[in-house]
């Protein structure tokens, strides 16, 4: 009677380097997914949790960040203050002003995300990834449908 004995296999642990950036991104994505962010986004949160944590990710990071950028095309159809005022006749600050006093946006003490949409802002609304000008860091920007445009014409 033969009998063979077979060693289980052990998983294999992440290297140790990478488990606090692997934690860092598992949080972001369940934050971005708690606060119901798009998928893209909230990658992006991800992607930046790692880079925070561990910056040799970074060359990586970037790679990351610029393929999600690519693919979510959709959000180059959503307007900037600045494309808004060039529509309809204004400065970006007096449409950011317009946002804030029509209760479609607020303003945040957050610099680098410094309005968010309201709840009724949310139908036009949207944060959406961007690469920073001048750098190859990924920002995020309130943008609006173009549809936001007729609301500006019907009130002014």
């Amino acid at each position: 009677m033969l009998t063979s004995q077979v060693e289980p296999v052990q998983e294999q642990e992440p290297p140790k380097a990478l488990v606090p950036s692997h934690e860092a991104a598992q949080l972001a994505l369940l934050v971005g997914e708690f606060a119901g962010l798009e998928k893209s986004l909230t990658a992006q949160l991800a992607v930046n949790a790692a880079t925070r944590v561990n910056p040799a990710l970074k060359p990586a990071a970037d790679e990351l960040k610029s393929a999600i950028a690519i693919t979510n095309v959709s959000d180059d159809a959503y307007l900037k203050p600045t494309d808004i005022g060039e529509k309809v006749g204004m400065s970006p600050v007096a449409v950011n002003n317009w946002l804030v006093h029509a209760g479609l946006q607020y303003r945040t003490l957050d610099k680098k995300i410094p309005y968010r949409p309201t709840d009724l802002g949310k139908q036009w609304g949207r944060m959406v990834s961007a690469i920073a000008k001048g750098s190859n860091q990924t920002v995020f920007q309130l943008r609006w449908l173009p549809s936001i445009t007729q609301l500006f014409n019907e009130h002014n």
